[in-house]
This record gives structure tokens, sequence and C-alpha cells, in this order.
């Protein structure tokens, strides 16, 4: 999608599954996704988001069926911790990346993805830790990454690998 394509006056089709939003200078996160109850989709790559703590909002029909969320390149300093409290988000996400953000550290409530198959975190400078909760989640992992994290400090033996 283009930034003129972006509907900026009207609402996002109720039916959509997949949405690309990517590389058209977003700073903040558009509430209007949240009502997309068909989404299993979503790439915000490549924008200028800052802050997405609305996706922890507490409805519980927010993004239901959502398995892929694609926030790589953006200003992302930090990830909710209510966003791995959904039992539809700890149900669904499959795949997450966050690479080419801020982030500092991850949210210790991670292992409640039940589903992650993908987490990549490249090129995070900022990021120093990795929450020992993470090794819960390593098995099911068939890809995780946290290539050029360069002041990554600490992290659990059973991710050493990926690292």
């Amino acid at each position: 999608m283009e930034r003129k394509d972006y509907p900026l006056t009207s609402g996002f089709p109720q039916h959509l599954e997949h949405l690309q939003a990517s590389q058209i200078s977003l700073k903040k996160f558009d509430m209007r996704i949240l009502s997309l109850r068909q989404l299993v989709h979503l790439n915000l790559s490549y924008n200028a988001l800052k802050d997405i703590s609305v996706l922890a909002c507490k409805s519980r029909n927010r993004l239901e069926n959502l398995t892929e969320l694609l926030l790589t390149g953006n200003q992302i300093e930090r990830l909710p911790d209510q966003l791995f409290e959904h039992p539809t988000i700890q149900r669904n996400l499959c795949v997450l990346h966050l690479s080419e953000n801020k982030l500092r550290t991850l949210p210790l409530n991670i292992y409640k993805l039940s589903s992650i198959r993908e987490l990549v975190l490249n090129h995070n400078p900022d990021l120093e830790f990795l929450p020992h909760t993470i090794g819960q989640v390593a098995p099911s992992l068939r890809l995780f990454s946290a290539r050029e994290c360069l002041n990554l400090k600490w992290y659990p033996k059973s991710i050493s690998r990926y690292v």
C-alpha cells in the first residue's frame, strides 16, 4: 500500500485479512486496525512507529485472528506487557518480527506466546537483555534471530545458538 492509498477518511474493509501499510511514514498506530476482526497478517514495517501500546487494549475481540505481526524498521523502544496477556494473541500469534527498532528488552511474559514459530529481533542496537522466560518458547521456534544486537549482555543459554 502506498501513502496515497491509505484510507484517511474512510475505514478499512471489515473483511480484510492482510494489511500491509509499510513505508508510508505512519507515526502512530491507527486505532481502526483494531476493529479488523478477520485480520491475519499485519505488516507495519518501515514506518516511524514509537508506541504500540494501543495493541494491548483489553477488548477481547481485537485482532482475534492475527497470526503475523511485522513491525520491522520502526522506532519501538518497548513492547507493552499487556500485549502478551491477550488469550487470542497467546494462542494465535505465530510470527513476530521486530528487527531494526530501538528495543531495550522484551516483556517477561513473552513465554505465553504458545504458538510462536518466528521471533526476529535483528539490529536492535539498544537491546541489552532477553528475559529468561524466552527460553520457554525456544523449543517451539523454527526461526529465532537476534543478530547485530550489539549491546546484548545477557540471554538464556537455551537460545545461545541463535544469538
